[in-house]
């Protein structure tokens, strides 16, 4: 219930209760403004990571190759020969705790322990397959990247268009004001 009625005025106008906060034009364009910037910094933020993703898959094909060579070069078609994991790899398995024919490097006691082991032609197969699969994590972000990153695009795109179409629609509506006055 209404305790402060609106006064009776006679004529044509209304009364109306107006908000004491000003909203001129530019306000609401600069807020519009604002919504697309925020969207394309977010789109930004999307690509550097989309880059970063790419570049840890490179990466991680690296060590593949590295444990590759070092299979063909140091046990060749030896079954009984063995040989440690390249350093680099070996430090990228410790500090992601990939396993290697079911181990995970955290169970010995130190790095240098880790690193120091001998492992087989098989055995290493399957440190290949554990960064494959760390591999497939980072291009699996990617791809999800990618999508919410086309939403992201699309929605700025519709932002953009609506914003250009109330801007006409404010000058027509001026201009109208303006020639009737």
């Amino acid at each position: 219930m209404n305790a402060d009625p609106a006064p009776f005025v006679g004529g044509l106008l209304v009364p109306r209760n107006y908000d004491t906060k000003p909203v001129t034009d530019s306000a609401c364009f600069a807020m519009m403004f604002q919504a697309i910037e925020n969207q394309r910094l977010e789109v930004g933020s999307r690509m550097d990571e989309y880059k970063w993703n790419n570049e840890m898959a490179r990466a991680i094909e690296r060590l593949k190759n590295a444990t590759q060579i070092a299979i063909d070069k140091d046990i060749g078609s030896d079954p009984n020969k063995t040989t440690t994991l390249p350093s680099d790899v070996a430090r990228y398995m410790w500090d992601n705790n990939l396993q290697i024919d079911g181990v995970f490097p955290r169970k010995y006691a130190s790095f240098e322990e880790f690193a120091g082991q001998k492992y087989s032609a098989a055995q290493l197969r399957t440190a290949i397959g554990s960064l494959d699969i760390k591999k497939t994590e980072y291009t699996d972000m990617n791809s999800q990247y990618m999508q919410q990153t086309n939403i992201a695009l699309s929605l700025l795109q519709v932002v953009q268009q609506l914003l250009t179409s109330l801007i006409d629609m404010v000058k027509r509506i001026k201009e109208q004001i303006t020639s009737k006055v």
